[in-house]
């Protein structure tokens, strides 16, 4: 029988909705779940409304699922979007300086005052209570989080672990006999693949959602004997990559949208010198800038569980 759980956790941007989303992810994960999370994110720095959404299987899953078993409130804005997908409305746990009718409450601003963390650690606390919601052990719980806030780590575990107390367990989720699998971002995979297939270089300017792969290469150049470069623009970008490919290096370059219209022109150079050339289009809704944070293929900008080889 597959056993599976869609979880939602959202709030302002600012107040970390993403990070949460990936370490509940992680606490799935570990306990054996193949996962898909779909971010929905708006072009703001601040504010708006943000959210991760979480799918976890003993089977395989390749899409997210409309209805949620499990809502994680950081606002009152979250829980007023999303409320009404929740298959039991008891299973709301929201930040408890707003009232929810039903669900479960949590101290989590009086939790952070208290251990005098910074607000976007609130998100931490949420975490925390979550998992002991759905049963996961501290153990497991302290190891993600562990791995996954790098930066005041202690802090982190310290609020974590209050709002664990705090809460009580709803439903054991259950640990499967599978081994954990890898957990990485679309522009993650076409990065390892790219890096698989003998990559050389890769010239990039960062324009949301292709920005991932130029990250991820920057982080692991040194790794892979890879030259990374970030130029002024997207022209520079396409006819650096060119001028790589052209001295026989296994070249890629990518952007997205408003700034892929502006290397077809060194595309068609491409084309009628015959020099070989990966890019990457990282689609958007629109066919050129069109919506910054929305693309044309979703699953690009989300995250999967996969067995690798490199």
């Amino acid at each position: 029988m597959v056993k599976e759980y869609s979880i939602l956790i959202g709030g302002a941007a600012g107040e970390g909705p993403k990070k949460a989303g990936l370490i509940i992810a992680k606490f799935f994960s570990n306990y054996g779940y193949k996962i898909y999370v779909y971010e929905d994110y708006q072009s703001i720095i601040k504010g708006g409304h943000n959210f991760s959404l979480i799918r976890a299987s003993s089977d395989r899953v390749i899409g997210s699922r409309e209805d949620i078993d499990f809502l994680l409130a950081l606002n009152e804005d979250t829980a007023a979007r999303h409320k009404k997908k929740l298959n039991n409305k008891k299973n709301l746990i929201y930040n408890d300086v707003f009232s929810a009718k039903g669900g479960i409450g949590v101290s989590v601003n009086k939790i952070v005052e208290e251990f005098k963390g910074i607000p976007i650690m609130r998100n931490t606390a949420l975490v925390g209570a979550f998992a002991k919601v759905i049963g996961i052990n501290w153990a497991t719980a302290q190891k993600v989080l562990k791995q996954e806030l790098p930066i005041e780590t202690e802090m982190n575990l310290k609020i974590a672990k209050a709002a664990y107390n705090q809460a009580e367990t709803v439903v054991k989720i259950e640990k499967l006999k599978s081994k954990p699998l890898p957990l990485i971002s679309g522009n993650e995979a076409i990065a390892l693949g790219a890096i698989s297939a003998g990559l050389e270089a890769y010239v990039g300017y960062p324009m949301t959602p292709s920005t991932g792969v130029l990250n991820y290469m920057a982080q692991v150049a040194t790794d892979h004997n890879i030259r990374v470069y970030q130029p002024e623009n997207e022209i520079s970008a396409i006819n650096t990559a060119i001028g790589l490919a052209f001295s026989g290096r296994k070249t890629m370059t990518g952007s997205s949208g408003g700034g892929f219209d502006l290397m077809t022109e060194g595309l068609s150079l491409t084309a009628q010198s015959e020099t070989p050339l990966v890019v990457i289009e990282a689609q958007r809704m629109g066919p050129a800038t069109g919506v910054p944070t929305y693309n044309a293929i979703r699953p690009y900008l989300c995250f999967i569980s996969w067995t690798r080889r490199i």
